[in-house]
């Protein structure tokens, strides 16, 4: 920044940064709520590919409209959460080992459905530029949907019982079931929770960059 103001202080690299920042933070709403419940999920950069992918599919293979295509892939990624969540619940392994294995099977399946090459996503400009177009001031619109989120998951953590039951159970599960908090159901949800804001991530990406590929996410 000191040595060259006039390539690091700028909108330009402002908005570059932002705009990432944004994708990650988005997802990191929802491994916050998860690991503030006591467990992790490393499949989260998958799903951010995966559900990518989901848009492609919706939209231009299944033809569905924009909305619908949308609302598809957000309950897409919330299912592939569920599934961790109820793998954990169902098992009792550490979620450390179940999310590394099912991140491996999610990318697994999003390489054979890419063939490893980049697939174009075509979606309604009008749209795409509600998702991740620079409307905020030169800013895209992810950094506002990341606001909406964290404040959403902040009221959720502090305002709702389900938020009680989150920090019970992190601080000590056995003690939350014992008192009559719905240990496995809570779980299972935050999982879902962490999948949903990889899916919200997933959209934003490929909306911006109209593509995705076998190796969206890796290392998120």
């Amino acid at each position: 920044s000191s040595l060259r103001p006039d390539l690091f202080l700028t909108q330009d690299n402002g908005v570059n940064v932002a705009s990432l920042a944004a994708q990650y933070g988005i997802v990191a709403v929802g491994v916050t709520m998860l690991m503030i419940g006591g467990h992790f999920d490393l499949s989260v950069g998958t799903i951010v590919g995966l559900t990518g992918w989901a848009m492609y599919y919706f939209g231009n293979v299944l033809g569905l409209p924009p909305i619908v295509t949308i609302l598809c892939t957000l309950a897409f990624g919330a299912l592939l959460g569920a599934i961790n969540g109820i793998i954990q619940v169902r098992s009792g392994l550490p979620s450390f080992i179940i999310t590394l294995a099912t991140s491996l099977v999610y990318r697994g399946i999003l390489t054979m459905n890419t063939s490893g090459f980049p697939v174009v996503v075509k979606f309604p400009a009008a749209y795409a530029q509600i998702i991740a177009g620079k409307n905020l001031f030169g800013y895209r619109m992810s950094l506002l949907w990341f606001l909406v989120v964290a404040v959403l998951a902040t009221l959720l953590l502090l305002r709702t019982r389900m938020g009680n039951w989150t920090f019970a159970i992190g601080q000590n599960p056995t003690a939350a079931k014992n008192l009559g908090v719905p240990v496995a159901r809570t779980t299972v949800t935050l999982f879902a929770l962490s999948g949903l804001t990889s899916a919200v991530a997933g959209i934003v990406v490929a909306v911006q960059y109209f593509s995705i590929d076998a190796n969206r996410g890796v290392g998120w």
